[in-house]
């Protein structure tokens, strides 16, 4: 429901006002303008309905000191004034209210106005709104193409270098290196960035969409997570196979994010597990590492560019791996779950098995 707040140094207007909306609108009433303003920045007012004429602060400077917060400067205002001077009505039009209201006025005039108003204003959310998910898809489909054909040719140029260094010394073979070295850290930065832009605007969802073998996606995922890290030993995993309702490309993010988790954040040493089993009419995977733990408090706070203990330990990466594989997991209908504590992190997903496998397997 939409908020009100009516200041008003006029009792019985006052009231008036707010029992004609109380109905349609939530709405709360100030008797001046230091209460109008303390009232605001614990209710976030959708619109504003403020007397001009009032002792100690009026109508015009509450209107300014709202201007002048991030968090109320959105807020539709309508001025209320007994005065029939234009030039009141001129100045708080000037100082961009979105309406103004001489007294006395009738009723179904002010419900008319207030209706307008944040009608427009919703209209105009909506048109913003609309705006920044196409910039977000352009985005999209534009960046993947440029990103990546620079970075392949840095890539490229720079280990075709390093395989044949010629009479290079060892300082221009280490900068070499390092060049290259950066070069896959951006690839991988683009992609997890571009990753989390499709999560926010998925393309439609193949309902025929299947993943045949979700064990060999999880033991290829493992498999390079784990000789990234240089653990190999570490590494323990236990799945069966069944064709999941999951487009291949889908799966295989969410797979490699939650694995690349429990290896970077664990000591070597220590063992990684990844189990994939059916479990009725769902594909659990579950993965789990003796790493350090999070807090109830970070795990619901898990959100884009999140990087938790950064003053403690040293991360690299953008922080979008773990809303990116919530996001992918329950726009296919499944759950994604992560319990933390005595040292132990346990990351769950479930993903929907193939209705036809179900019927075959029944």
């Amino acid at each position: 429901m939409e908020r009100i707040l009516v200041i008003d140094d006029n009792q019985p207007l006052r009231e008036l006002v707010a029992g004609c909306l109380k109905d349609d609108y939530s709405v709360v009433t100030a008797i001046d303008g230091f209460e109008g303003l303390q009232m605001a920045q614990n209710c976030c007012p959708d619109l504003v309905i403020c007397d001009v004429n009032m002792p100690v602060m009026n109508g015009f400077e509450v209107y300014e000191r709202f201007q002048q917060s991030e968090a109320l400067r959105d807020a539709v205002f309508i001025f209320l004034s007994g005065s029939s001077d234009s030039s009141a009505v001129r100045h708080g039009m000037t100082l961009g209210a979105d309406d103004f209201l001489l007294k006395p006025f009738e009723i179904d005039e002010l419900i008319e106005v207030v209706k307008r108003r944040l009608g427009k204003r919703a209209q105009q959310r909506a048109a913003l709104n609309q705006e920044i998910d196409t910039l977000r898809l352009n985005i999209t489909k534009a960046l993947p193409h440029e990103l990546r054909t620079s970075i392949m040719i840095m890539e490229g140029y720079a280990n075709l270098i390093i395989d044949d260094p010629g009479d290079q010394d060892v300082i221009h073979r280490e900068m070499v290196k390092s060049i290259a070295k950066g070069a896959e850290r951006l690839r991988y930065m683009a992609e997890k960035y571009l990753w989390y832009l499709r999560s926010l605007l998925p393309e439609k969802i193949d309902p025929n969409a299947t993943t045949l073998a979700p064990n060999h996606t999880i033991y290829h995922c493992m498999n390079e997570a784990a000789n990234r890290f240089g653990r190999s030993a570490d590494a323990s995993l236990e799945s069966s196979d069944v064709p999941l309702a999951i487009d291949p490309e889908f799966f295989n993010e969410i797979v490699e994010e939650i694995v690349e988790n429990a290896f970077k954040f664990s000591k070597a040493g220590t063992p990684v597990t990844v189990t994939g089993e059916q479990v009725n009419y769902h594909y659990r995977i579950t993965v789990v590492n003796l790493g350090r733990e999070m807090t109830p408090e970070q795990i619901q706070h898990i959100g884009a560019f999140m990087q938790f203990d950064r003053s403690q330990q040293e991360q690299q990466g953008t922080g979008l791996g773990l809303i990116i594989v919530k996001r992918l997991v329950e726009l296919h209908g499944g759950q994604f779950q992560i319990e933390s504590q005595a040292g132990k992190t346990t990351v769950t997903v479930t993903l929907p098995v193939k209705s036809s496998a179900l019927q075959v397997g029944e």
